[in-house]
């Protein structure tokens, strides 16, 4: 599964992607996201910037931030030493 190309790299502070909108997940159209780490005292934040171009952008938007939320929360989960969020397993 391909979820974008990556456009723009920039080390240990931003990736931008592309990607297409097939009908099943809210298509046709496209997706832009921009991916941000930001150092907050002893913490690193990830922000993720979303534009979409699609006939129902705002539920394609809130169907991807959800599954982003759910990766997200999982990758903090290990990178942090603990067990996977609830919402990850089963």
């Amino acid at each position: 599964m391909v979820w974008g190309t990556v456009i723009t790299v920039d080390p240990a502070h931003k990736l931008q992607t592309v990607g297409n909108l097939f009908i099943e997940f809210g298509g046709p159209g496209h997706i832009y996201n921009t991916f941000t780490l930001e150092k907050q005292e002893s913490a690193t934040v990830l922000r993720l910037g979303m534009s979409v171009l699609a006939p129902d952008a705002a539920q394609v938007i809130a169907s991807m931030r959800s599954g982003w939320d759910i990766l997200f929360d999982c990758m903090k989960a290990r990178v942090e030493g603990n067990p996977q969020p609830e919402q990850a397993v089963g």
